[in-house]
């Protein structure tokens, strides 16, 4: 990492190449919150990244290589690879907060909506079955539907 007023190096370390995909990653920081960078490592892993310390805090490994698409909610970071689970990651800690299966494979980011996320499952390209999921941000259950 290097200093942006300086240009000097401030800080070293090692990723795994990111070869044939795009490389994924959000910057986080907020009221709390440390400033992180999380960006995709490999072919199917997560690093996150404490810029202060310029150190890799934790990783987190997909059940299979895809592209990694992010959502950021508060210290939430919403994961969908095309795996058929969509997982709510802890920023700060790396630990899996929750994830939510379907039959159908999460391939595009989540939206949020103050405490709703909405998630596309299926439809690979406009092709084949979707479903429309709303779950609940935090715990990642079925949100229940309004009378």
């Amino acid at each position: 990492m290097l200093d942006i007023a300086t240009g000097d190096t401030r800080s070293k370390m090692k990723l795994a190449p990111r070869v044939g995909a795009p490389v994924t990653g959000a910057v986080v920081s907020g009221a709390g919150l440390p400033r992180m960078l999380i960006i995709s490592e490999g072919r199917r892993h997560l690093a996150g990244v404490d810029l202060e310390a310029g150190e890799v805090l934790w990783r987190y490994a997909a059940r299979r290589a895809g592209v990694l698409r992010l959502k950021r909610a508060g210290r939430l970071l919403i994961v969908s690879s095309g795996e058929q689970a969509l997982t709510a990651i802890d920023v700060v800690g790396g630990n899996v907060v929750w994830r939510h299966c379907d039959r159908l494979r999460f391939g595009q980011a989540a939206t949020v909506a103050d405490d709703s996320l909405f998630a596309l499952a299926g439809a690979v390209a406009g092709v084949g079955d979707a479903r429309l999921c709303h779950l609940d941000l935090w715990s990642g259950a079925p949100a229940s539907a309004s009378p």
